[in-house]
């Protein structure tokens, strides 16, 4: 019977649970879970933790949630359309309704986990010749609407809730992000909703209900964006390949440029492949094609890790 209890899982993505000994740091020691303790496959594609602390696992033979104690797994019935769309999960994402959303091979379904129930609210028009298979990213804008990326194309897909519409905005000409490929799609603090593309930053305007070109500044409105993070406070992060910008309070604020210079607390590359804010210590990881660097907004200093010409060694 899977009984439903909040099992907290805080500040750790669970790949395996891991116990660090009290004896020493360099001990560790992990558990594995396997086929034998409950797990539907045995390759885990995506991990999930939603508001309950219950951990959900894609696998490439259907989805597992895991309470703490035994698994629940769900595999698609092909004569059942109440049953999950697909088996090769590519991504869960979790919406302000607490209802579970679940990419796979075959498109999107939606899992109600107080019923634990699934639907396929997610339909292109028949006249469409889009193909909606294997979602990378989905996130939610102000409204409830569902946004969809997927991962090989970088067609971007919006899924109106209340008329139940699902429309595409770089599939077709005419559409606002014609010809564009869409990198990163990102969901900040205020439900705003950021597309990175191959050529400048994009936003969705909740008033006008229209995809907007976000002006970077220092000629850089036309640069590859390779991520997004939310900062502290209402800072917004960005990455491309010419330096790192940072949006302070929202579409309207003020923006700073980071990029390499001969000061050795600037950031170490301006080639920027990933991102991702510390909320504990307040800092900034960086990852670029040439190291490491690490932000301290109360500083204003970069602190850069790279490679030396010895094996396995560092420098800071």
């Amino acid at each position: 019977m899977f009984v439903k209890k909040t099992i907290i899982f805080r500040s750790t993505i669970w790949l395996a649970f891991l116990t660090c000994s009290l004896s020493s740091q360099s001990d560790f020691s992990f558990k594995n879970i396997s086929v034998k303790d409950g797990l539907a496959e045995s390759t885990v594609k995506v991990i999930y933790e939603d508001h309950e602390g219950f951990i959900y696992f894609g696998t490439e033979n259907g989805l597992d949630i895991y309470n703490g104690y035994e698994f629940k797994n769900y595999i698609m019935n092909s004569f059942n359309d109440a049953s999950i769309l697909g088996n090769k999960i590519s991504c869960i994402y979790e919406d302000s309704n607490n209802m579970i959303w679940v990419g796979t091979e075959l498109g999107v379904s939606r899992f109600d986990p107080v019923n634990r129930t699934f639907s396929r609210p997610v339909k292109l028009d028949e006249k469409s010749q889009a193909v909606l298979t294997d979602p990378e990213t989905m996130v939610e804008d102000g409204k409830g609407n569902i946004w969809i990326k997927l991962l090989d194309s970088g067609l971007i897909f919006r899924h109106n809730l209340k008329e139940q519409t699902t429309d595409c905005f770089n599939c077709n000409t005419g559409s606002a992000l014609e010809g564009e490929k869409v990198n990163v799609l990102y969901e900040d603090q205020n439900k705003i909703v950021w597309l990175g593309t191959d050529s400048g930053l994009f936003y969705f305007n909740i008033e006008s209900g229209t995809i907007t070109e976000f002006d970077l500044p220092d000629g850089s409105n036309t640069t590859l964006i390779t991520d997004i993070e939310q900062g502290g406070a209402s800072d917004l992060w960005v990455g491309t390949t010419v330096g790192l910008f940072r949006i302070k309070n929202g579409i309207n604020g003020t923006i700073d440029v980071f990029k390499k210079e001969k000061d050795p607390f600037s950031i170490v590359s301006n080639f920027v492949k990933d991102l991702d804010w510390n909320g504990e210590k307040n800092e900034l990881w960086i990852a670029t094609n040439d190291g490491l660097s690490r932000y301290v907004p109360a500083e204003n200093k970069f602190y850069n890790i790279q490679t030396t010409p010895f094996a396995d060694s560092i420098i800071e």
